[in-house]
């Protein structure tokens, strides 16, 4: 009998799907500390924003690819 890992499903999380995660606790974490510390708070929004960036490109990327590999 096999045994099966039960954290295995963390590893088929894709590059975009764990970015869009990390975007979201950053998020969640900079409105949770926004009212004790706007400096803490403004650094979470950098972090995020950044990953937001990341995450566009990866979309488009992975949008032109599917296009591309539609059109063979």
């Amino acid at each position: 009998m096999k045994k099966k890992n039960m954290f295995a499903w963390f590893k088929n999380k894709t590059q975009l799907e764990k970015l869009k995660c990390r975007y979201s606790k950053l998020m969640k974490c900079a409105y949770t500390v926004a009212p004790k510390n706007k400096q803490k708070c403004d650094q979470l929004h950098e972090e995020a924003k950044q990953l937001l960036v990341e995450i566009d490109k990866l979309e488009n990327v992975l949008s032109h690819n599917k296009r591309t590999a539609s059109h063979h």
